[in-house]
């Protein structure tokens, strides 16, 4: 006879497993979502040096806030960009792709100034658009 010691054990370790089967799927929420092309001129709002993406905050001429996730910090760092490259009150050109149902979007390129200051680079030293077998193209100036 199974006592409940043993039964409150086999049930406690299914379900750690059944877990740690999941966890890895619902790590990273993936770009899938991100499918609406994206070319504004926003102003800073925010910078959020932190993980798992570094955050830009900032509005489109129409006031309207959106959230712009960049690579991983380190990634950003090895590729030049981090604390000072871009600041709140800077007006940047953003070329990405938006959220289909949210003000949230993945940032290939940003500009300031006709000047590059941001490009989505994977550990590889592909840019995401590289990845995927096409071209970045470059941003549209609407001054």
């Amino acid at each position: 006879m199974v006592s409940n010691l043993t039964k409150l054990g086999v049930f406690g370790i299914t379900v750690l497993a059944a877990l740690c089967l999941t966890e890895p799927a619902s790590a990273h929420h993936g770009w899938g979502g991100y499918s609406v092309e994206l070319n504004e001129s926003m102003t800073v709002t925010e910078v959020r040096w932190i993980n798992p993406h570094d955050i830009v905050i900032a509005k489109d001429a129409s006031g309207k806030e959106w959230r712009l996730l960049l690579a991983p910090p380190l990634r950003n760092r090895r590729f030049g960009f981090g604390p000072g490259t871009i600041e709140v009150g800077d007006v940047v050109q953003i070329l990405g792709a938006a959220h289909a149902s949210r003000a949230e979007a993945k940032v290939h390129v940003i500009t300031r100034k006709d000047e590059e200051v941001y490009r989505y680079y994977y550990d590889s030293g592909l840019d995401s658009q590289e990845r995927i077998g096409g071209t970045v193209q470059q941003p549209r100036n609407n001054k």
